[in-house]
């Protein structure tokens, strides 16, 4: 209904309490006065295509997944020497271990998803490869600090996406910070 601009004041639903519902959907009429009658169309959602589990993605303590309602992350604990330590981002953002965040706003058809630390800071971020070609994110620690763990929409001016790396983007002083990379169909970075 978004990709078709769909009014949705002119839609009518109506729960069945049977996992179904009974869509009133609008037709145009011609004749009469009203200019409008509903025809109630009965929907019955099946399996989706990730039923069972759908692509899913980690970065040190963070994974994240595609259902077939959307996107989910959660935070495992991770108490050891190596970066990072999941305990400090613990305290700072009050994330719950074991548990699962589903995310708001992803509306996209997507085919593949990728979760990487982007910045000089643990910042992980989850990308969403569409199967259009074009690419959304998730901003995690910055969703979970404004308590709205919701997508960030897409980027602009990607196209013709089809995976991601992750890698290390030079500052031309001799260091560097980690980096995504989308990689198009020809290869390029």
């Amino acid at each position: 209904m978004a990709e078709e601009n769909f009014s949705l004041d002119l839609a009518r639903f109506c729960p069945n309490g049977d996992g179904t519902f009974t869509a009133f959907q609008p037709v145009a009429s011609i004749a009469g006065g009203n200019g409008w009658y509903y025809e109630p169309v009965l929907v019955e959602p099946g399996p989706g295509d990730w039923a069972d589990g759908g692509p899913q993605a980690e970065d040190a303590f963070v994974s994240a997944w595609l259902t077939d309602d959307g996107v989910s992350v959660s935070f495992s604990k991770s108490q050891s020497r190596d970066f990072p330590d999941s305990e400090t981002y613990h305290r700072a953002y009050g994330f719950a271990y074991d548990t699962e965040y589903p995310v708001a706003g992803c509306y996209g058809d997507y085919q593949d998803i990728f979760v990487s630390a982007s910045g000089q800071d643990f910042c992980p971020y989850v990308f969403l490869l569409t199967t259009e070609g074009t690419v959304e994110y998730i901003d995690i620690f910055g969703g979970l600090w404004h308590g709205c763990l919701c997508s960030g929409g897409p980027l602009y001016g990607f196209r013709d996406i089809v995976g991601f790396e992750s890698g290390v983007y030079e500052d031309g002083f001799g260091g560097g910070y980690e980096t995504v990379y989308a990689v198009d169909k020809n290869g390029r970075k």
